[in-house]
Parts: C-alpha cells; sequence; structure tokens
C-alpha cells in the first residue's frame, strides 16, 4: 500500500511539474516582450559586473589611502604639537608673548609663494632644515623675531609635520587682523 501511495504522489509531482511548465510556456509566449527586457537586463549586469570589481577594488583602495593619510596627519600632528607649537602656538599667548610667527601667518606665506603641496613641502622643508636669514620667506618676521634656531629634525618628521601643516586647517589668532594692519607697507 505504501509502494501505491509513493507512485501516487511521484505521478502527482510530475503532473504539478507539467502544469507548472505549461504555465512558463504560456508566460513566456504572452511575455516575449518581457523575456527580452529580462535577457537585456541579465546581458547588461554581466557586461557591467567587471566594473563593479574595479569600483569595489577601487573603493578598497580608497579607504586604504584615506586610513593612511589619516595615520601620518596624526603621526604629523603629534610631531607638530611636540616640536612647533611652543614657538609658534598662539593659544593663551598675546602678540608680545609670542617669539615666533603663529603658524597660521607662517602656513599662510607658504601656501602664497608655493604653486602646489609638492612645492610647499619642498620650500618648508628646506627652510627648517636650513634657516638662515636669505633663506626667509618671512623676512620682517626674521627682522623682528630673529631667525629660527637649527633643529636637528630628522627628514621623515620634518615631511610628517610639513604635510599636517598644509593638509590641517589652521586656526588665525584673535589678534592676527590688528597685527596684520599695522605691518602693512604703504
Amino acid at each position: 500500500m505504501d509502494k501505491v501511495k509513493e507512485v501516487d504522489k511521484a505521478k502527482e509531482w510530475v503532473k504539478d511539474k507539467e502544469n507548472s511548465n505549461l504555465n512558463h510556456i504560456k508566460i513566456m509566449k504572452t511575455g516575449y516582450n518581457n523575456t527580452i527586457i529580462y535577457l537585456f537586463l541579465i546581458s547588461l549586469s554581466i557586461l557591467t559586473l567587471p566594473s563593479c570589481n574595479n569600483t569595489k577594488s577601487e573603493s578598497k583602495a580608497n579607504s586604504e589611502t584615506i586610513i593612511k593619510k589619516e595615520v601620518v596627519d596624526s603621526i604629523g600632528k603629534i610631531q607638530f604639537e611636540q616640536k612647533c607649537v611652543a614657538c609658534h602656538g598662539f593659544e593663551n599667548k598675546t602678540e608680545e608673548q609670542m617669539i615666533a610667527p603663529p603658524m597660521y601667518a607662517v602656513k599662510r606665506r607658504y601656501i602664497k609663494a608655493s604653486a602646489d603641496k609638492d612645492e610647499f613641502v619642498k620650500m618648508m622643508s628646506f627652510w627648517v632644515k636650513n634657516p638662515q636669514p636669505e633663506n626667509a620667506l618671512m623676512r620682517d618676521a626674521t627682522k623682528d623675531l630673529g631667525v629660527m634656531p637649527h633643529l636637528n629634525y630628522d627628514e621623515k618628521s620634518i615631511l610628517e609635520i610639513v604635510n599636517y601643516i598644509y593638509s590641517t586647517e589652521i586656526s588665525k589668532p584673535e589678534w592676527f587682523d590688528a597685527h596684520e594692519q599695522s605691518h602693512k607697507k604703504i
């Protein structure tokens, strides 16, 4: 008896499949336009699939670049705070208390003198390694405050600091506009 039930179930399953296939054929006949659209969309996705992989690779590369930049910037920031802020920082200092120009002014001057980031980095790095009056871009500051002392920093640290300075927005001291007005040349 169990065999008969199994055979009946199998016949029923085959019948359902035949009906399903017939319905599918009817749908395909009546939905010819839909099938063409469907095939077109499949073809399109197959053709664009390789570019999706490139996009993922490019996206991953971009993410890695951003992470590397953030790491370099944070190292540059630490170096900057340890090696530059003591003289070029202006927090809680009046103009009279400054022993070097504020970094805002330094960055602005080097941006103005350079065509791009590479030139900015090259020029500022050169100054840090060779602080001589004849190399100064900020001649008035060197007259008023003296020439920066030679600092025996390694090349890597200098590049990390200078890249950080270039890529970071440096705040302007509250007193800077008045200072600039008083030093304008007529």
